[in-house]
């Protein structure tokens, strides 16, 4: 008999080879890319979850949650923190998993169970005050009005821009506590001190001519197309190659699961982790760059062709 973990795990597997995202279901259609770090971090969550590491596998089905923004991450997720004994974080995901699962979702029952005979056990926070950037609870990053914490001492903070509101409050087992984070006024700056006029130009004097413009410094502009271009091309490899592990593991993999074609499968999933993250260091690599060494005064030009063998750029400047 199959667990209900490994059930929810058949389910996504179904909505991620799908073709299209009921609009009931999300609020935007994730982009492809989306969708193969998130079939990544599922899986890593998986397999995680098989061996008995809990921990990572709530954090991989965590990841592969804020990829997609679907439901069944969340109550894998879940029952994976249960396992862990953190109920606090297990409560919060039930939570969220009942505010966005379908109303006839067969696990809502299950989560609604939980948190009955759970949440007398912990605490609550209600955070509410000013249109905040962030908000933090412990150091961590919530999204939410109201988290389930465990009964204790808890620092939370708010910030917006370089401005930050911060309280600690204690909360008891079954204790709900209401929080108003508040920014301090921020003070007026002081006026700034009245510049002495500038004398007239002596007529005497003669005309001053205009500095010469100062040599140009940096590297030119044709590494960022470069990089650009390559960004491109390997970001297109990696989606390809997530593609293809997709399609290998519902295809070949479920047609005949043995040592084999399980090694070709980790060897798929590596390799376009790597690409992942080949893609994001070039674009990383590429923006710091055009940001901090490419001087963009001079006049130049650049011409790129694109074929089959791949991206060819050059430029004069």
């Amino acid at each position: 008999m199959r667990s209900p973990l490994l059930c929810r795990l058949s389910i996504w597997g179904i909505l991620l080879a799908s073709s299209g995202w009921s609009t009931r279901l999300l609020a935007e259609e994730p982009t492809p890319e989306a969708r193969v770090r998130a079939q990544l971090r599922f899986s890593d969550g998986e397999a995680a979850y098989k061996r008995g590491d809990y921990r990572a596998a709530a954090e991989a089905f965590d990841a592969a949650y804020r990829e997609i923004h679907h439901h069944v991450p969340l109550i894998n997720a879940a029952r994976a923190w249960a396992r862990t004994g953190d109920n606090a974080r297990a409560a919060n995901a039930y939570d969220r998993f009942l505010d966005e699962a379908p109303a006839q979702d067969p696990d809502r029952a299950t989560a609604t169970a939980w948190l009955k005979e759970q949440s007398p056990a912990l605490g609550q926070l209600h955070i509410t005050g000013d249109a905040f950037d962030r908000i933090k609870v412990d150091g961590v990053v919530v999204d939410r009005a109201r988290i389930f914490v465990a009964p204790g001492v808890h620092e939370i903070e708010g910030t917006k821009g370089s401005r930050a509101a911060r309280r600690s409050e204690k909360v008891g087992a079954g204790e709900e506590v209401h929080v108003r984070l508040e920014l301090a006024p921020s003070a007026t700056p002081a006026d700034p001190p009245h510049a002495a006029p500038t004398p007239p130009p002596d007529a005497a004097s003669p005309p001053t001519t205009s500095p010469s413009a100062p040599p140009r410094r940096g590297v030119s502009p044709i590494v960022v197309a470069i990089g650009g271009g390559l960004t491109a091309l390997v970001g297109g490899l990696a989606i390809a190659s997530g593609a293809d592990t997709i399609a290998y593991k519902h295809g070949t993999f479920a047609g005949n699961e043995n040592p084999d074609t399980l090694g070709d499968g980790v060897y798929r999933e590596r390799r376009t982790n790597v690409l992942l993250g080949a893609t994001i260091g070039l674009f990383a690599l590429t923006g710091a760059a055009a940001l901090f060494l490419v001087d963009w005064r001079g006049n130049g030009t650049l011409v790129g062709a694109a074929g089959p063998g791949g991206v060819a750029v050059s430029g004069a400047f």
